[in-house]
Parts: C-alpha cells; structure tokens; sequence
C-alpha cells in the first residue's frame, strides 16, 4: 500500500460502465431528473439493424445499457430515463469525430419510445478501480487522454466530466479512449458554458466548475485528479461535500503522496493548478496546464510547473518572427511551422552567433550544418536532421511546415484523405527525399522490419513514373505508419477483408441499386480498382490478387 496523504478515505464513486464482466459499482449525478425506466427487450432491433442481446446489469443510474450486435460486431445501446439527455448539437459533432482516444458513436436519437445512442463496445472495459505504475501512465494513459481531449476541444467540445469510469481500455491494450458525453457542451464564443441541469462528478471537478463555469482548462484539472486516483487507487477527496471539495480546490494545491514520482507530482500540479486567471497569456507559466504542456512533458521536457518559482528555461531568449522562444523545443517547433524562414536563421549564420556566446556544443551543430550545404547536400534534410540534434528525445516528426505528434499520425492523415490530390507534393516529398529513413536514424528507432520496409517504400516510389502507382505507394505509406488497416467504405470503417466482404454480400440483398453504390466506391469506371482500395488490399497481404486482377484489365 502506498503512503497517500488523505483528506477522507470512506466513499464509494459511481461508473458507467461497458462490460458486463465488471464490479458493480454506482454513481452519485448532481441535478439529473430520472423517470421511470422501462427495459428493453432482448432481440429488439434498433434503427432497423441493431439487435439487442443482454442488458448489462452494471447500469448507470440515469441510463441502462445493452449489448447489441450487427454484423457480427457488438456495440452498446444507452438507453437514457430522461427526456433531451443528449444535446443535438453534440451529437452532430460526435458523429463526426473519427479518433483512436474518443469512443466512436455510430447512431444516436428516437427509438422505443426512448432517447438512444449506439456506440463502442470496449470488451476490457474502464479504468475505474484500476491502477497503474508510473511507466504505464507515462507510456499510454497520458497521452491517450491527453490527444483525446484535444480532439473534443478542437471541435468544440467540452466533456465536463472527466474520471476513471469515463476512461476505456482500447483493444490493444496499449490505449485508452474518453466515452460518456451525456453532459458535454459545445464552447461559446467565449470558451465558457453556465451549467444549468447538467450533472458533474465533484470528486473530479475544477474549483471554476463549482461556480457554472466550464472551460477546456476544467477537463484538465479532472484529468490530473484521475491520473491521481489512477496512481494511489483513491482520489485526494474522499467522503467530502460538493461545498467542502470547491473550498478547498480554491484554496489550496492537491496533497500528494511522499512516494508518489517528482515527475508525476509536476504534472498533477500543472493540471490542477487552481488560479485560471492567466489561462490566456501563453507566456506565463503562473496557468493550469493543457494540452501542449502535457505534450511536452510526455516528451521528456522540463515544463514549468504553475505557482514555482523556477521556470526551467533552457537557453536565453531568441527572438524569431516577431516572438522570444526561451524553451528550445518550442523554437524547433516554431522553425519546423515556419520552414523557409527556419532554414534562413540557420544557414545565415545567425543561430551558431546566438548560440556561440552560451552553448558551445548547439553552436558546433550550427557550424556542421552551415558547412554541410557547401557539400552539396539538400538544405532540407540537413535543416531536419539539424532540428533532431537540437532536441535529442524529440520523436514528433517535423517536415515542411507541419508538426505531427508522431508517425502513426501522419499517416492516420495520409489514409483519412479521400482525395490525395490537395497534399500529394507534401506526402510525396517526404517519399522522395528519403524524410521517414532520415527520422528512424534521428530518433534512434531500431526497429529493423519497420526500417527496412520504409526503405522498400522511398525505393519504389523513386523508380515508380506512373501518377496512379505513386499514389497508392503514398496510401501503403499511410497505412504503413498509421498502422491502422481501415478502409472507408459507404460511410462505415473495414479493418479486414472478410467484414467488407460481408457487408458487399449484404447489400445485394437490400437493393442491387445498393450493391452498385458500394461497387462504385471500390473499382472505376475503367475496371481498374480505386486508388486507396488497391492500396488498402495491398497491406492486407492480397498484393498477387492485385497483380492477377491488374493483368486481366491487359488481355
């Protein structure tokens, strides 16, 4: 058992959870008005296609959920007891969202006389009464919630009731999504919302939120008490009032546990810092961290921690389109948005005579570059690998003008884009300069299958002439890196041969009209098959399929 400092220790919290297979648990709603529930039945058909198969008995108190299946993949239905649970703007907004740390849902609305919505079914279920190491959190938890809330926020979401219960294992293992958007709200003009009937979880919440306000700064402070519960097995606030919690959380900082990390112990703080006063001037450090600050520091950075003294700047100030940058990272990524002008800070001798006077070591890598481009190489790949030596640990991958937090993202892009067109000079760039080899050996990856198979890839595409075969060698790229075999096909999402197959088979049986849509989407008017398809079959070890198919359209 860890030594915890405690406020109270005797409460029980409450969960929604997604698996039947879990303790029961409860949970304790501010302002929810339930009715009377009636039960669906098993075997009802929902929407017209989702048909019940259990009810899970570890319901929530303001709804019930079931097991549902179609096409052979389960899904769970929430069934709310009150009338408007869901907000019809939010639910717009979801059914766009397509992120690997949001729970998908896939229907929402009106059936058997009540407010319905289908979404993920997670088979491991949440990570209430779960714990973890710090690795564990460092490695997969944090970033998870961290890109989660990112997504919300960038579309306008806030969830207001972010813990453990909220917080799904993903398949893999190796992630987790947020669920449970009954009381989320779009932002206002002013990034603010006033609560009026919604429910929120007091254990969990911002000192601000106890006043109706709500900011995405709130859903941060929430995940700092969970990463906290997530860690000790107990959140700081046990057995305390609604009132007791917002006169504390206003007042003072979370206590925190003797044995508990330094560098968790930043990060809680930065995430529950309780004045929001600063949250709009970015260059104070004296604000509640969010999502770049966590960013940074699941890099490894020295971020500095709200309310410290000490704000851990790295190098003196250096002045770059019209901004001081005194965290070395943060001027990497400005030089990395801003590419040309980066490239002209470096080779004009401008960086090696800032660094000269205090870091003789960062000014040896300025000379090594200036003197690199009389050889002849490319400016670009010396100004990226220039940028890796500046920030050893760095493993965002910076080409051209664009950041992405990782590889996998990038070609989440790559495959997400229906049409390649708009960016194919950007993606093939990164193919033809040999970019993706050049950030394996920058970050130290001594992954030698994935090694070789890019290497594969920059070959072929350097010998490949044909416009239509360049592209789908920039789709296997995506795939590739996304390391997400989905193919997008009448608005639903494929990750192997045999469910599309299915659902082909299927739709002959609605209409040939149907069949014929779907087709479409798959092969050309010229018989050759679509792009992405091609490309798509190609990862799912069909390439000889291809070929044969290919050679048919020649006889």
């Amino acid at each position: 058992m860890k030594d915890i400092t405690h406020i109270n220790r005797k409460i029980k919290s409450t969960a929604t959870v997604l698996n039947s297979k879990l303790n029961k648990s409860s949970e304790t709603l501010l302002n929810s008005s339930i009715s009377e529930k009636k039960e669906l039945k098993k075997g009802t058909v929902i929407f017209g296609k989702y048909r019940i198969t259990e009810k899970i008995m570890q319901s929530a108190g303001e709804a019930d959920l079931y097991l549902c299946e179609y096409m052979k993949k389960r899904y769970v239905l929430k069934a709310y007891s009150r009338e408007n649970a869901i907000k019809p703007e939010v639910v717009r907004i979801l059914e766009k969202i397509s992120s690997p740390y949001v729970a998908k849902l896939y229907h929402a609305g009106k059936a058997e006389g009540k407010t319905v919505e289908i979404i993920q079914y997670f088979r491991n279920g949440s990570v209430k009464d779960k714990t973890f190491t710090f690795e564990e959190l460092k490695t997969f938890v944090i970033p998870s919630i961290n890109e989660g809330l990112r997504t919300l926020h960038s579309f306008g979401i806030i969830h207001k009731d972010i813990k453990p219960s909220n917080i799904m294992l993903n398949d893999d293992g190796k992630s987790v999504s947020i669920i449970d958007f009954g009381i989320s709200s779009v932002e206002s003009g002013d990034s603010t919302v006033i609560v009026t009937e919604t429910g929120m979880t007091p254990e969990y919440s911002a000192p601000e939120s106890f006043r109706g306000l709500f900011l995405e700064e709130s859903d941060y402070y929430s995940m700092g008490v969970t990463l906290y519960e997530l860690f000790c097995g107990n959140t700081p606030y046990k057995n305390l009032s609604p009132q007791q919690i917002a006169q504390y959380t206003s007042l003072q900082k979370i206590p925190l546990p003797k044995d508990m990390p330094q560098e968790l112990k930043n990060l809680i703080c930065g995430l529950t810092y309780y004045d929001i006063t600063n949250r709009n001037d970015k260059s104070n450090p004296d604000r509640r961290w969010t999502y770049y600050e966590v960013l940074r520091w699941c890099r490894g950075e020295k971020v500095s921690v709200p309310g410290e003294k000490n704000n851990g700047y790295a190098v003196p100030a250096y002045r770059f389109m019209g901004r001081e940058y005194r965290n070395i990272r943060e001027l990497v990524n400005a030089f990395s948005l801003n590419w040309e002008e980066g490239k002209k800070q470096l080779f004009r001798g401008l960086m090696s005579a800032f660094f000269r006077n205090f870091d003789p070591q960062t000014a040896g890598y300025c000379i090594d570059a200036e003197e690199e481009t009389l050889k002849g190489s490319g400016n670009d790949i010396i100004f990226f690998r220039f940028l890796y030596k500046l920030v050893p640990n760095m493993t965002s991958f910076n080409w051209k003008g664009r950041v992405y937090s990782s590889l996998s993202e990038l070609g989440t892009e790559i495959v997400s884009s229906e049409n390649l067109n708009a960016d194919t000079a950007y993606y093939s760039g990164i193919l033809e300069n040999k970019v993706l080899s050049e950030y394996f050996l920058c970050v130290h990856d001594e992954d030698e299958v994935r090694m070789k198979a890019v290497k594969t890839l920059e070959d072929s595409f350097l010998l490949e002439f044909s416009e239509r075969k360049r592209k789908v060698l920039l789709y296997t790229m995506g795939y590739m890196l996304s390391e997400r075999k989905i193919l997008k096909v009448n608005g639903k999402e494929f990750s192997d041969i045999s469910q599309l197959v299915s659902y082909i088979s299927s739709s002959v049986k609605v209409s040939f009209s149907e069949f014929e849509k779907i087709c479409s989407e798959l092969i050309q008017p010229d018989n050759r098959l679509t792009v992405q398809f091609e490309s798509w079959l190609i990862v799912q070890g069909k390439s000889e399929e291809v070929r044969k198919w290919e050679k048919k359209l020649s006889l």
